[in-house]
C-alpha cells in the first residue's frame, strides 16, 4: 500500500540517537518522507522527563544511550508508568544486534528493531509496516506490546488480542484513529488485572508450602517480593475496570504482602494465603493451569 495518502508534517518524532552520523541519517530520510517535527534526547533521564511533559507520535531510539539501555524505559512506557501514550510506535536501533539484544527488544514491547546503519528503504518499509500492518497488542503479567505469536497457545491462560490505536497514523491520515484509544486502554487495564490476579494465585500456591516448612526459603521469598510488585500493579489499575468495587480487597492484599515481606512470621503468610484465595473468588480467575509467558 502506498504512503502517498499520508501527510507526516504534524507527526511528532522523538529521535533518541547519540551518534551524530546515525541521527542525521535517520532524520534526513524521515524529513524526506515529510516528517517535520523532531526532538532529540540522548539520555534515559532526559527521556523520562520529556515523556511525562510532552506527547509524541513515533519514537526511534538507540538501544544504548550514554546513561543506560532503553529497554526498561520502553517497558515503563508500555505499562503507563512513564509518558502519556502506551500505544506510541517504538523502533529500537543498534549497531550491534545480537541475539540477546533482539530478545530484550521483543520483551520490552518495542515494535521494530533496526540494525545500524539503516538504509532509506528500510526506514520507509518500517514506517509503511507500522501504518498498514502494525501488530495488535497482548497483555500478560509482565508484558504489554505487539503480539508475535505464530499461533495461539493451547496451554495456560488464553490471551486475547487488543486492537491497537496508532497515534502516528492518526496524525498522518484524514480519518484519524481507526481504533478508539479509550476503549483500547480499558481493555489493557482489564486484561492486566486478570493476568496479575492469575499470577498472584499461581505464586501463592508455591510460596505457601515452601515457607510453611522454611520461613527463610530464598526462592519462595523472591516469589513473595514478586507478589508485592504484582499487587502494586493491581491496585494501580483495578479502579479503571469493572472490578473497581474490589479495590479495597486489592489494597488489603498489597498491605498484607508487604507485611509478609518485612516480618518473617508464618502467620503473615497464612493470612496472605487467605486473602489470595478471597481475591481468586472475587475475580473469578482460575489458576489451575500454567502461568502465561509473554506472547512474543
Amino acid at each position: 500500500m502506498s504512503l502517498d495518502i499520508f501527510r507526516f508534517d504534524r507527526v511528532r518524532v522523538l529521535l533518541s540517537e547519540p551518534t551524530p552520523i546515525f541521527y542525521g541519517a535517520v532524520r534526513s530520510v524521515l524529513h524526506g518522507m515529510g516528517f517535520r517535527t523532531f526532538q532529540n534526547f540522548e539520555t534515559i533521564a532526559g527521556l523520562r522527563e520529556e515523556f511525562n511533559a510532552t506527547s509524541f507520535d513515533l519514537w526511534v531510539t538507540n538501544a544504548a544511550l550514554p546513561d543506560g539501555e532503553v529497554f526498561d524505559l520502553v517497558n515503563d512506557v508500555r505499562h503507563g508508568r512513564v509518558g502519556r501514550d502506551v500505544f506510541i510506535p517504538v523502533i529500537v536501533q543498534s549497531l550491534n544486534v545480537t541475539q540477546a539484544l533482539a530478545r530484550k527488544t521483543l520483551d520490552c514491547g518495542a515494535d521494530l528493531l533496526w540494525r545500524l546503519p539503516v538504509t532509506g528503504g528500510q526506514i520507509s518499509d518500517g514506517i509503511d509496516n507500522l501504518l498498514h500492518r502494525r501488530r495488535p497488542f497482548v497483555v500478560t503479567a509482565d508484558y504489554i506490546g505487539p503480539d508475535r505469536r505464530a499461533s495461539a497457545r493451547s496451554e495456560g491462560m488464553q490471551i486475547p488480542q487488543v486492537p491497537v490505536p496508532n497515534p502516528m497514523r492518526a496524525k498522518a491520515h484524514p480519518e484519524g484513529f481507526k481504533v478508539d484509544p479509550a476503549e483500547a486502554m480499558r481493555q489493557i487495564h482489564q486484561q492486566k488485572v486478570e493476568r496479575v490476579v492469575y499470577q498472584i494465585g499461581w505464586l501463592m500456591d508455591r510460596i505457601g508450602p515452601a515457607l510453611t516448612t522454611d520461613i527463610e526459603n530464598a526462592e519462595a521469598r523472591k516469589m513473595l517480593d514478586r507478589i508485592v510488585l504484582m499487587a502494586t500493579e493491581l491496585v494501580r489499575r483495578v479502579s479503571a475496570t469493572h472490578f473497581r468495587e474490589r479495590s479495597d480487597l486489592c489494597k488489603g492484599l498489597l498491605q498484607q504482602a508487604r507485611k509478609a515481606v518485612e516480618e518473617k512470621d508464618p502467620q503473615h503468610i497464612d493470612l496472605l494465603a487467605h486473602l489470595v484465595q478471597a481475591e481468586r473468588r472475587a475475580f473469578g480467575v482460575d489458576t489451575g493451569t500454567a502461568p502465561v509467558a509473554a506472547a512474543r
